[in-house]
């Protein structure tokens, strides 16, 4: 019972913390995602439960090996969730958007402790990327993103003027907050 508890935590562990490194997808399935993390700590609960009544018979401290996996990847998923939200509660000082007929449908806040936040509109709901910036004057510098589709350039450098963002590899878009 011990090892299937073991190769659970192991599998939906490692799911746990690949989806809450991944981008957010806000949509009809929003909910599935969290499956994993659910299942991480029902698994880690009951690993603690055979734990202690193993280790109540030997007293060894290895016993609890098991639980303290689940309990690691409980506690990096959990962190990696409440970092996300507290780089979403940061001031935006700079928000931009693509202009009618762009290839991509993005929406960027920039926010002052250097990460942004872009939101990629589909067609059943809305995924949230979010990566680290600096700015030079009028020049804003991308140094990384979790944004993984292939099927655009991401830009990396882009220059504020007026009311417009001139990306150097994508489209240009339009400053709705400065």
């Amino acid at each position: 019972m011990r090892l299937i508890i073991g190769i659970g935590i192991l599998i939906f562990g490692v799911m746990s913390i690949k989806i809450s490194f991944a981008p957010q997808d806000l949509g009809l399935f929003r909910e599935i995602l969290y499956v994993p993390f659910i299942l991480i700590i029902v698994f880690t609960i009951l690993a603690f439960i055979l734990d202690k009544s193993y280790f109540n018979l030997n007293k060894k401290y290895y016993q609890f090996t098991i639980s303290i996996i689940g309990f690691l990847f409980c506690t990096i998923t959990t962190f990696r969730y409440l970092y996300i939200q507290s780089i979403d509660k940061f001031q935006t000082i700079l928000e931009i958007e693509n202009k009618a007929g762009a290839n991509n449908v993005w929406d960027f806040e920039f926010k002052n402790n250097g990460h942004f936040r872009l939101v990629e509109d589909s067609r059943l709901g809305e995924t949230i990327f979010h990566g680290t910036y600096f700015k030079t004057k009028d020049t804003i510098h991308i140094i990384s993103s979790n944004y993984k589709n292939v099927m655009s350039k991401f830009p990396q450098i882009g220059i504020i003027k007026n009311d417009t963002m001139f990306w150097q590899n994508s489209d240009t878009m339009l400053v709705k907050k400065y």
